[in-house]
């Protein structure tokens, strides 16, 4: 099936395709949980609910980020491949 096809039909998906696997951002991915669930052992019920909007807030700036920099990648993806077909060597 042809990759346009394939997106067309939303059967690709950058955010669900593409997880990191290395040993590093597990090992982080860990970290931040530890951390996370200290600070919820420690915090008060305020500041819990602070720290809830602040990762909220950080999650989305995040997909923000992401987004933009997949246009970005995308787009100068296409810069290449038009001035490849555009230029004979």
């Amino acid at each position: 099936m042809s990759v346009l096809l394939k997106l067309y039909r939303g059967e690709i998906s950058a955010v669900e395709d593409v997880v990191p696997q290395s040993s590093e951002y597990k090992k982080a991915i860990e970290l931040l949980c530890k951390e996370r669930e200290y600070l919820e052992k420690v915090l008060s019920e305020k500041d819990k609910k602070h720290l809830y909007d602040f990762n909220d807030l950080r999650v989305q700036t995040e997909g923000i980020n992401c987004e933009k920099h997949f246009m970005y990648g995308f787009k100068l993806g296409m810069k290449m491949m038009m001035e490849i077909l555009e230029k004979e060597e």
